[in-house]
């Protein structure tokens, strides 16, 4: 047994990270008038490293089975000699470890932003740039693969050839976000107000969202398909759900039917219970399709590392005319992607991201209205209805066997999974007091 302190290793799990200092500033200026104002703001957000990314148990963790004996009545290992030499588990070199960079740092988080503001009548315009860089963020490559080669893979070309996989938590990782903002607001005036934005944004990474604190390049965000982790810059691409445009608008408008309204204002009362007093409220979302890329899984090994999923080359677009879309076809080309071959030395080149699925856009309204039943006791009725056109939105289906596999051609760039059900309509109903 080896105390951390003979291993040189830090009694906090990791050497403390004292850069974590976070300023903050904004900036707000009326050059014009009380109507026009310029904003700008910038500021460091830090990231917390969770318990649950430590490895709690040792600098190293793994398990490993060993059939111990007695041998002239003395048996043949026992602590604190838990390795003796000679001594080797029932399944020898593959074993897979996990270790922990004992200098990790808490990644980091830079945002920035300059906005135009006008107030027109009772409606804001506002043109906004966003700016967030992340640096230092976490990935875990495998430090026991091989180098890639045109020598078939075995155990023995690993660096650590006693050990299967070691994956190593440490930093590594960053991105970059783009974004240029144009939308309108009014506030609630003469029973009307809506918001509406358009969002030009890119972003570029190459630690890919994979859900929680794993974003690295084994998830790529393809549901753990393997991406190599040799050369991070090369397998640098468009983050998988930042679509390039989105067109989002919600309003709400109270109808001019019903007393002290233009229409209907000499309405009897009657009249006016059933009619007046109704408000119309909508969302209208548009947005380009989500960065993803082809893969192949359970098929060859191109780099000789042990590997059998990964990129596929491409020798082509890739991309169907966008007249030739249908929904529940094809939007990627199967002719345009090739499996690479066994031991050639190299991945395949497709990289990762590159190409946009088809966009979708939804619409949904609802229609609502407050029935006074005494001064204080009212009763709300609400209908709302998704998709109200009945559109047909598709997408491609997730999943190893999904519309991204090239090892399943019967599905590949298939658009198969919808993101816009049938037309929904429900009411609701409720008393409020």
């Amino acid at each position: 047994m080896v105390t951390a302190a003979q291993a040189s290793f830090p009694d906090r799990l990791r050497h403390t990270d004292w850069n974590n200092f976070a300023p903050r500033i904004g900036i707000a200026w009326r050059p014009f008038d009380e109507k026009t104002v310029i904003r700008s703001g910038y500021g460091i957000y830090n990231d917390n490293l969770s318990l649950g990314y430590l490895n709690t148990g040792s600098p190293w963790g793994g398990n490993e089975t060993f059939m111990n004996r007695i041998e002239n009545g003395v048996p043949l290992w026992q602590l604190p000699a838990a390795f003796p030499a000679g001594v080797v588990g029932e399944r020898p070199g593959t074993i897979s470890i996990n270790a922990l960079d004992p200098n990790i740092k808490n990644p980091y988080v830079q945002q920035w932003n300059l906005t135009l503001e006008r107030q027109i009548e009772a409606m804001v315009v506002r043109l906004q740039y966003i700016g967030t860089k992340s640096t230092h963020l976490y990935w875990y490559p495998n430090l026991n693969l091989p180098e890639p080669s045109t020598i078939p893979f075995s155990d023995s070309r690993r660096p650590y050839p006693q050990y299967r996989d070691i994956t190593y938590r440490t930093n590594g990782g960053d991105s970059i976000y783009h974004a240029m903002t144009l939308g309108a607001e009014r506030r609630l005036r003469h029973g009307i107000t809506f918001n509406s934005y358009w969002t030009w944004a890119k972003a570029l990474t190459d630690s890919y969202d994979a859900g929680g604190e794993r974003t690295d390049l084994t998830g790529a965000g393809l549901l753990g398909v393997w991406f190599p982790t040799f050369d991070r810059r090369r397998w640098r691409g468009n983050e998988q759900y930042v679509p390039r445009h989105r067109w989002t608008t919600t309003w709400f408008a109270e109808l001019p039917f019903g007393r002290e309204k233009h229409f209907g204002s000499q309405w009897n009362p009657v009249i006016d219970f059933v009619a007046g007093g109704w408000a119309l409220s909508g969302i209208v979302d548009a947005l380009t399709g989500w960065y993803v890329s082809p893969y192949y899984t359970g098929g060859t090994d191109p780099a000789s590392i042990g590997v059998n999923s990964g990129p596929p080359d491409r020798i082509a677009s890739g991309l169907r005319p966008i007249n030739e879309l249908k929904p529940g076809g094809q939007f990627l080309d199967p002719t345009a992607f090739v499996i690479p071959s066994s031991n050639i030395g190299r991945f395949g080149n497709a990289g990762i991201n590159f190409i946009q699925s088809p966009g979708s856009w939804s619409f949904d309204v609802g229609l609502q209205k407050a029935f006074p039943i005494r001064e204080r006791l009212h009763f709300e009725f609400l209908c709302k209805i998704l998709n109200v056109l009945n559109h047909a939105g598709f997408d491609y289906q997730y999943g190893l066997y999904g519309g991204l596999d090239l090892s399943n051609l019967a599905t590949f760039g298939s658009q198969v999974r919808s993101v816009s059900g049938n037309r929904q309509i429900g009411f609701i109903g409720r008393l409020t007091w």
